[in-house]
């Protein structure tokens, strides 16, 4: 398979305790016309807007839990060119490295779990890809997700009826909207895709759905640090 310039954004959210265990991770594909330090540039920027971008006086990351750092410059963008290993073979080391400083948290105290996380879902043009085939699933390549985390609780809403905990409608509209405007607003050349390492490809965000039902990421919860024991 031919090379596809194309680069991988991996996003690093320290927080104030500092335990790199306890970071939040989100990644991101895109592919642009060539790998160059102006198009590696581009991605991270297009990244950086995603957190820092105001949507209806918003920010995703003013909304982000108050664990997260909001020191100078403590978040970490690198990228990386994955043009010739698209089916997931070792990318080698970043091809370029940024920071950027999250916007204040609009709530500290109390924030959600860390692990808790709410997932936005997107996706390439399906085309004649069916949901099952036979023992496959050819449209999950085409599907990709960002665990967003840890979150304020005014993500949180609740059925009056039945008290179930979800996400608020609200809060999935700004998600939603902030995802939408990094598939329609990137700097440069950059076109955010969603990258299968299965089909070896990297293809256009076309849409996506965000659900009313929160996620959990394991890898983000906090460490204990008292046990209470009994009898």
């Amino acid at each position: 398979m031919p090379s596809i310039p194309s680069l991988y954004v991996a996003a690093e959210l320290p927080t104030i305790n500092g335990d790199p265990l306890d970071a939040s991770h989100n990644t991101f594909a895109f592919q642009v016309d060539a790998v160059d330090s102006t198009s590696i540039a581009d991605a991270m920027l297009t990244v950086k807007d995603f957190y820092t971008h105001s949507i209806s006086s918003h920010t995703i990351s003013q909304q982000l839990g108050g664990q997260l750092s909001r020191a100078a410059n403590a978040a970490v963008l690198r990228c990386y060119d994955i043009s010739a290993h698209l089916d997931g073979s070792p990318h080698g080391s970043p091809v370029g490295i940024s920071t950027f400083t999250l916007d204040a948290a609009v709530e500290t105290d109390p924030s959600l779990p860390e692990g808790v996380a709410l997932a936005g879902t997107f996706h390439s043009a399906y085309g004649t890809d069916v949901e099952f085939g036979v023992g496959t699933r050819p449209r999950a390549r085409d599907r990709g997700r960002i665990y967003l985390g840890p979150l304020s609780s005014d993500w949180v809403d609740f059925d009056t009826t039945t008290h179930r905990v979800k996400v608020a409608a609200s809060m999935r509209t700004i998600y939603a909207a902030h995802l939408d405007y990094m598939r329609t607003n990137p700097h440069g050349t950059c076109v955010w895709g969603v990258w299968s390492r299965a089909n070896a490809s990297l293809n256009a965000v076309a849409g996506g759905w965000i659900d009313d039902r929160f996620d959990y990421q394991r890898r983000r919860e906090d460490q204990s640090t008292v046990r209470t024991l009994w009898p």
